[in-house]
């Protein structure tokens, strides 16, 4: 008995562990960014500009990362900020109800 009890305990937890690392792997991180640029776009007709790689995290808490990134406002021609590199930590349960609260901000080479 004790055997399937330990079972029933570590295989969920073994699969949640799983899931954790192979997911990020599974995720098009490009369509994310291009539907948070087309977000960006609709509603303050803000240009988002991701030029290097774009990292996501599930543990130990949601998060992305973002290198290179550059914001131009409308009718300007040149951009409004350039940060090398943009950390973003997310709330997971609002992401469940497709809402985005954002946890923490850390921004490198802000210009």
């Amino acid at each position: 008995m004790k055997r399937t009890s330990a079972l029933i305990i570590v295989a969920p937890m073994a699969l949640a562990i799983i899931a954790l690392l192979v997911l990020p792997l599974l995720v098009d991180k490009d369509k994310i960014v291009d539907l948070a640029a087309a977000m960006l776009r609709e509603q303050t007709g803000a240009t988002l500009v991701i030029g290097g790689d774009i990292g996501l995290r599930l543990f130990p808490g949601v998060g992305v990362s973002l290198e290179d990134v550059s914001l131009t406002m409308p009718e300007e021609r040149q951009p409004a900020m350039r940060v090398r590199s943009l950390q973003l930590g997310l709330q997971l349960l609002p992401l469940l109800s497709r809402e985005v609260a954002i946890e923490r901000l850390e921004l490198t080479g802000l210009e």
